[in-house]
């Protein structure tokens, strides 16, 4: 039993592990492509009539983008958190797993499922209550580099956001 319960644990950390930089590297490639509209409304020259109305539209475009690119980031970052958190849960579980002498009944706990409604966290529904209990504690501690990580990308977000509307209106005052 023991070897089973270690063995589910370690494909979780797995998957988690690899689900996490899948989440990170999705949440720059919101960025990445957020800047390159940019640098397409960027390329876009206004026209001598209508400049302002112009310049309003492209600033309404690019408004639109950054709060869809924005909800699309933070859910990305929402759900690398998440799996982190996982992640690290498993590690730790794993570790306890190894080095304890525990009972078939010990180890059952390890796997206990509790009906859950949660529709919002991936896998939440089908994953140990003491993995979940353990993961939440988890995903409140250490959070300095996951915060830095979340302001480089927001504030890179905001940058090209002022900039683009900066140099629309730039152009139509001058």
């Amino acid at each position: 039993m023991k070897e089973k319960v270690i063995e589910y644990y370690e494909n979780t950390r797995q998957y988690y592990g690899t689900y996490h930089n899948h989440k990170e590297l999705s949440a720059w490639g919101g960025l990445a492509l957020y800047v390159l509209f940019a640098s397409l409304i960027n390329w876009v020259r206004l026209p001598d009539t209508c400049k302002t109305v112009w310049a309003l539209g492209l600033t309404v475009s690019v408004l639109v983008g950054v709060i869809l690119v924005y909800r699309y980031i933070s859910t990305q970052l929402e759900m690398k958190d998440l799996a982190g958190a996982y992640a690290a849960a498993a590690f730790l579980f794993l570790a306890d797993l190894i080095v304890s002498d525990k009972d078939d009944k010990e180890l059952r706990e390890y796997l206990r499922v509790e009906e859950s409604t949660d529709t919002h966290a991936q896998s939440s529904h089908v994953l140990p209550e003491i993995f979940l209990k353990k993961a939440k504690i988890l995903n409140t501690r250490g959070r300095g580099f996951q915060d830095t990580t979340r302001s480089m990308i927001y504030g890179i977000l905001i940058l090209v956001t002022v900039l683009i509307i900066a140099i629309k209106w730039g152009q139509t005052i001058g």
